[in-house]
C-alpha cells in the first residue's frame, strides 16, 4: 500500500510526541486534526499544529508537508501556509517535502509572499529525490531514520526561535562528544603510551604494578592479539593507554553530572587553562571523593602516569566540548552511544559490544523480575543499561528505598571503563544520596562463584568495609557478549565446565567423554555459567543471536535448556533490528530454573519497540506480558486465534503474535533437528503434508558443499581472464562460481568460470605447460591476509601445494544464502560448484522429477522456515541441512502418469527467469505447477494461496528487516 502526505504527517506527529515524552523538546503537543477557518471562509487543516501550551491550546506554528514532487518553496503551498499562519497569529511556519525543509519567518505581520524570509534552509537529503522515495513503503523504511533526525533538528531550532526569537547553532550531543572523544583519543593514546614506557623505565614500583595489570587483563589482551580477521601486534602499553583514557572520560562525564546535581557541594568542572590539567582535574575529583564517590574516583597505579603538555592541551579542549552540553540529566542512550562509538567497529565485533536500548532492556527485564524483593545481577553489565532498568523496575514494584535497591542489584564487567559507567548508571538514580555504593564487580564472569565476597563500604560508617558474599539470585538478566567462535578460548572453557558439569549435565556427555560443542558462541557459555548463580525457580533472561535456533551446535544448547529450565518465552522482532550495526540477528529468551511441563510461547513483536512502548511507562511493559500470558484466555477479547494454525494467537491491533509450542514437541525436536525459528509460525506449520514427505538423503540424493579452493584468486579463473593468462585447457574444469549466474531453474549456459586443477610437478609444467607454470609461480610468492605465504598455508595438499582436489560435480544446486529468489537449479550436464553453493547429486534419470519436487511450494517452505535469517536479509543455510532436515514429496508415491504431468508443468516453469518473491507466486505457470503436485499427492488446491502467503510473508520479513 502506498503512503501519502497525510500518512507521513501522522508519522511526523508521532515522532514529535515521542520527543515530548522523552523531554527533548519544549513543545507540549502536536496534532493535525484541528481545522482553521481562514479569511476565504473555508476550513483548512494544517499538516502539523505545534503547541507550546497544551492546556491553554496555544499554537506556536503550523507546518506544511509535501512529497518531493512539490518544491519546499512552492508558491501555492506558501500562500496556503501564510493564510493559516495569519489565522493562528503565528510569525513562522515550516515547509518540508522530505528532501528539503525550510523554517520561514513572517515580518511585520505581513502575511504575503513579500513579508516572508527563509530563516533556515536545511541541507537536501541526497537519497530522497522522487515521490516514490517516500510513497513506497520499502523506500520510506530506508529513509526513516534520517527523516527522524531532521525532525529533531527542526524541533531544536524552533525551540531556540521560541525562546530567543532567533536560531542558535544546534549541538548534536552524541555526535559532538563522540567526535571530540575519538579525535582526542587519536592523539592522546600515543602520547600516554610514550609516557607509560618512560615511567616503566624510571619507576620500579610502577613497572611491577604494570606487570600485575597485564596478568589481570590477560583475557582482554589475548582476544585483542588473536583476531581471526587480521594480524595484530598488541602492545600492552597501548591497551593500558586506551583504558586509562576511557576511565578518565568516565570520571569527567560523571563529575559533570555531579556538579550539575549537587550544586554547592562540588565545583563546576571548568579548567582555568591548559596548564597542569592533571592536577586541576584531580582537585575536582577529590571534591567528589569527600562525598564518598570512591568507586569512580578511587586512585590506582595509572594515576602515576604524567600528562605532558600535548595531553594537557588535548584534555583542555575536550572538557570545553563537554561543557557545551547540560549534564543536569545524563541520558542512558548518550552514555551508550558514546561507549559504542569509542570502540572501532572491528574490535567491537570481536568483543561483542553492542549497546542495548533502554526500551529493549525494560522489555527483557520485565520478563524476569517478579517482585520488589528480587535480587538480580547482570554478569556482563557493560554500560549499565540493564542495571538502570533493574532499578526502575524494582521501584515500579514498590521498593522506594534507594540504598535497599542498590543492595539488590549486582553488576559485573571485565573491562574497567564499562564497569565505571555501570556505577554511574546506578549513582545517577539518586545522586544527592551520599551512601551510594553500587555492587559492581570487575572480574571475568567465568572466575566468579556464589559465596565469593566483595568489599563494600558500610552505608553508615564509610571507614568500615563490609565483606559481602555474592548471593544466589532471583534473576540473571543480560545482553551477553557476541564474540565470534574463532576468538573464544574453547579449550579453557571446556576444562572450566568439565569438573562442574560431568556428573550433572548429560547434554555434554558423548559416551564417557565430556565435550562442549566447539562451534558454540560465547553467549552460550554465559548461559552455562549462569546456572549456578540462580535460585531454584529463578529466572534467566538474555539477548542472544538467533543462530542457535537452527544451527547444529544449538542442539546441545537446546538439550541443556530443556534439562534445566522451563523455557517461558522466545521473543523476536519482525519490525526492526534491535542492534542496527550488528550483522547478527537477535532474539531474547526467558528461562525459569527447574523442571516444568508447561509450553513455550514464541513471541513475534510486529511493531518497533519505540512505537509499541512510545509512552515509556513501565506499566506498558508489565501489560505486554499480562497480554501475552492471557492470549489464549477466551475472556480476553484483545486476541484472536489464527484461522489456519492451532495455538497461534494474534493481538487484534496487530502488534504481537504468540505461537504456543508444547514442551514434548521441543524435546522431540532434538532428534528431528527441527529449526526452532519455525515455531514462531506454528508448532508444525506443514503437518498436513508429513505422511507424504521423505528425507531424500542418502537414498535419493547425495549432497555437500561445493569446492572450497583455499584461494579463489588462484583457482577460479574467468573465461575473459584466461584470454590473457592462456592457461592450458588440461587444467581447467567448468565451475559455477556464484548463484548470481543462475537466472532460471534449468541451467544450460556455458559456464563463465573455470576451476584450476593441477597435479603435475613444476618441472613438467615448466617444460610442457608454461602458462600454468607462470600462474602457480605468481601465487607462490603471494601471502594471505595474515601475512603467511600460500605455499606454507597450503602445504598439506597432495601431491603439491597448488594441487586442488575438487568436490564431486553435481546436477542440482542451490545458493547457501538465497535472498529474494528461492529455487533449486539443475543441469543435465554435471557442474563443479564453488563453496557458496550446495551440491545435490542424483541419478541422471531422476534429475527432472527430483528438481521438480524440490521446487514445490512445500519444499521451498521447508527451506525458508529452517534457514537462519541474517541481518543483511539473506537466508543462512548449510550443507548439513540438506542431509538432516530437508524434506520433499516422496516420488515413489507417484504413478507414471502423475510424474509425466508434473514434469511437463515443471518444464515450462524451469525455462523462464525466476522472479522475486513478491511476483513469482502470482505467475500462472508457477500456480499450475504447484496445483499439479498437490493434486498428485491427494491434497486440495485451495490450500495453495495460504502456502504462497506464508512463504512470501516469511521471505518479506527476512529481506526487509535490513531496512527496518
Amino acid at each position: 500500500m502506498k503512503l501519502n502526505e497525510r500518512a507521513w504527517a501522522g508519522q511526523i506527529i508521532s515522532w514529535i510526541k515521542q520527543s515530548i515524552n522523552d523531554g527533548t523538546t519544549i513543545f507540549q503537543d502536536a496534532t493535525n486534526d484541528e481545522g482553521l477557518k481562514v479569511a476565504s471562509g473555508r476550513t483548512k487543516f494544517p499538516d502539523v499544529l505545534l503547541f507550546i501550551d497544551k492546556i491553554s491550546g496555544v499554537v506556536f506554528n503550523g507546518w506544511e508537508l509535501k512529497f518531493p514532487d512539490t518544491e519546499a518553496d512552492n508558491s501555492e503551498m506558501l500562500e496556503n501556509a501564510l493564510e493559516k499562519a495569519e489565522r493562528l497569529k503565528s510569525d513562522s511556519f515550516v515547509t518540508w517535502n522530505g528532501t528539503e525543509a525550510i523554517i520561514w519567518k513572517i515580518f511585520d505581520d505581513n502575511y504575503s509572499l513579500s513579508g516572508l524570509k527563509k530563516l533556515k534552509v536545511y541541507p537536501k537529503e541526497k537519497d530522497i529525490k522522487t515521490r516514490n522515495d517516500l510513497a513506497d513503503r520499502n523506500n520510506y523504511n530506508k529513509h526513516e531514520a534520517k527523516l527522524q533526525n531532521r525532525l529533531n533538528e527542526i524541533l531544536h531550532d524552533l525551540g531556540q526561535l521560541y525562546k530567543s526569537g532567533e536560531l542558535k547553532k544546534a549541538i548534536n550531543i552524541s555526535s559532538n562528544i563522540v567526535d571530540a572523544v575519538l579525535e582526542t583519543a587519536n592523539h592522546f593514546v600515543p602520547q600516554l603510551k610514550n609516557e607509560i614506557n618512560e615511567l616503566k623505565g624510571d619507576d620500579r614500583t610502577f613497572r611491577t604494578e604494570f606487570n600485575q595489570w597485564k596478568i589481570i587483563e590477560s583475557a582482554t589482551l589475548k582476544i585483542l592479539s588473536t583476531s581471526s580477521r587480521r594480524v595484530e601486534k598488541v602492545e600492552p602499553e597501548e591497551v593500558l593507554a586506551k583504558f586509562t583514557y576511557y576511565k578518565l572520560i568516565g570520571k569527567v562525564l560523571f563529575y559533570l553530572t555531579l556538579s550539575e546535581n549537587l550544586s554547592g557541594k562540588v565545583s563546576k568542572l571548568e579548567l582555568k587553562n591548559s596548564e597542569e590539567v592533571q592536577k586541576q582535574l584531580n582537585d575536582f575529583f577529590n571534591q567528589a571523593k569527600k562525598i564518598d564517590y570512591q568507586a569512580v574516583f578511587e586512585s590506582d597505579f595509572t594515576d602515576k602516569i604524567r600528562f605532558n603538555e600535548t595531553i594537557d592541551e588535548l584534555l583542555f579542549k575536550l572538557v570545553g566540548v563537554f561543557n557545551e552540553f547540560d549534564f543536569k540529566i545524563l541520558p542512558t542512550e548518550v552514555i551508550g552511544y558514546i561507549l559504542e562509538n569509542l570502540v572501532p567497529q572491528e574490535e567491537k565485533q570481536k568483543f561483542g559490544q553492542y549497546f542495548t536500548s533502554e526500551t529493549l532492556a525494560n522489555l527483557v527485564t520485565f520478563s524476569a523480575i517478579r517482585s520488589r524483593n528480587d535480587i538480580v545481577i547482570d554478569p556482563t553489565s557493560g554500560t549499565g543499561t540493564f542495571l538502570n532498568s533493574f532499578y526502575k523496575t524494582l521501584e515500579f514494584f514498590g521498593n522506594k528505598n534507594h540504598q535497599q535497591i542498590l543492595n539488590q542489584i549486582w553488576g559485573n564487567d571485565i573491562s574497567h571503563f564499562p564497569a565505571t559507567l555501570s556505577v554511574i548508571n546506578l549513582y545517577k538514580q539518586k545522586v544527592d544520596d551520599t551512601a551510594n555504593f553500587p555492587r559492581i564487580i570487575r572480574k571475568d564472569f567465568f572466575t566468579l562463584n556464589p559465596t565469593q565476597t566483595i568489599s563494600i563500604p558500610d552505608n553508615k560508617d564509610i571507614d568500615k568495609i563490609n565483606q559481602i558474599p555474592i548471593p544466589k539470585f532471583d534473576a540473571v538478566i543480560s545482553n551477553f557478549p557476541f564474540i565470534q567462535q574463532e576468538d573464544i578460548p574453547n579449550e579453557l572453557l571446556n576444562t572450566h565446565f568439565e569438573s562442574e558439569f560431568t556428573k550433572t549435565q548429560t547434554a555434554f556427555l558423548n559416551g564417557n567423554k565430556f565435550d562442549i560443542n566447539g562451534k558454540s558462541d560465547y553467549y552460550i557459555y554465559c548461559f552455562y555459567n549462569s546456572l549456578k548463580f540462580l535460585k531454584d525457580n529463578g529466572i534467566l533472561s538474555a539477548i542472544t543471536s538467533n543462530a542457535w535456533l537452527g544451527k547444529n551446535y544449538g542442539l546441545q544448547f537446546k538439550e541443556f535448556l530443556l534439562d534445566n529450565f522451563h523455557i517461558k518465552y522466545v521473543v523476536k522482532s519482525n519490525a526492526e533490528h534491535w542492534f542496527k550495526d550488528s550483522k547478527v540477528s537477535t532474539i531474547f529468551i526467558t528461562l525459569e530454573k527447574g523442571a516444568k511441563k508447561e509450553p513455550t510461547k514464541f513471541i513475534t513483536v510486529n511493531n518497533k519497540l519505540e512505537v509499541l512502548f512510545k509512552d515509556k511507562l513501565l506499566q506498558q511493559f508489565e501489560d505486554f506480558y499480562i497480554e501475552v500470558d492471557n492470549c489464549k484466555n477466551p475472556h480476553n477479547k484483545n486476541w484472536k486465534e489464527n484461522s489456519q494454525f492451532k495455538n497461534v494467537y494474534h493481538k487484534e491491533d496487530g502488534t504481537i503474535t504468540v505461537s504456543i509450542v508444547d514442551q514434548s514437541h521441543l524435546i522431540s525436536s532434538l532428534s528431528s533437528q527441527e529449526n526452532w525459528a519455525t515455531y514462531f509460525v506454528n508448532q508444525n506449520p506443514l503437518s498436513v503434508f508429513e505422511k507424504k514427505l521423505i528425507n531424500p538423503f542418502p537414498d535419493l540424493y547425495d549432497t555437500g558443499r561445493g569446492t572450497r579452493t583455499g584461494w579463489d584468486e588462484m583457482h577460479i579463473i574467468s573465461n575473459n581472464e584466461n584470454k590473457t593468462l592462456k592457461i592450458e585447457k588440461e587444467f581447467l574444469l567448468p565451475i559455477l562460481k556464484t548463484s548470481q549466474e543462475l537466472k532460471t531453474i534449468a541451467y544450460s549456459n556455458k559456464s563463465e568460470y573455470n576451476l584450476f586443477v593441477c597435479k603435475e610437478d613444476e618441472k613438467t609444467l615448466k617444460a610442457k605447460y608454461p602458462n600454468a607454470y607462470t600462474h602457480i609461480k605468481k601465487f607462490g610468492i603471494t601471502t594471505n591476509k595474515t601475512g603467511i605465504e600460500l605455499q606454507e598455508v597450503l602445504k598439506v595438499r597432495k601431491p603439491f601445494w597448488y594441487s586442488l582436489a575438487p568436490e564431486e560435480s553435481a546436477n542440482i544446486f542451490i545458493s547457501l544464502n538465497p535472498s529474494q529468489r528461492l529455487f533449486f537449479s539443475f543441469s543435465k550436464s554435471p557442474l563443479y560448484l564453488n563453496q557458496r553453493l550446495v551440491a545435490i547429486r542424483v541419478k541422471k534419470t531422476d534429475i527432472e522429477i527430483v528438481s521438480a519436487l524440490l521446487n514445490s511450494i512445500v519444499s521451498l517452505l521447508i527451506v525458508e522456515l529452517n534457514g537462519v535469517s541474517r541481518n543483511l536479509g539473506a537466508l543462512d543455510l548449510n550443507a548439513d541441512f540438506f542431509k538432516t532436515k530437508m524434506k520433499m514429496f516422496d516420488p515413489s508415491l507417484l504413478s507414471d502418469k502423475q510424474t509425466e504431468n508434473i514434469i511437463s508443468k515443471f518444464e515450462i516453469l524451469s525455462k523462464r527467469q525466476i522472479q522475486d518473491y513478491e511476483n513469482e507466486y502470482k505467475q500462472k505457470d508457477r500456480v499450475e505447477f504447484d496445483e499439479a503436485i498437490l493434486k498428485a499427492y491427494g491434497f486440495k488446491i485451495d490450500i495453495l494461496p495460504h502456502l504462497y502467503s506464508l512463504l512470501t510473508e516469511t521471505i518479506r520479513n527476512r529481506v526487509e528487516m535490513k531496512y527496518r
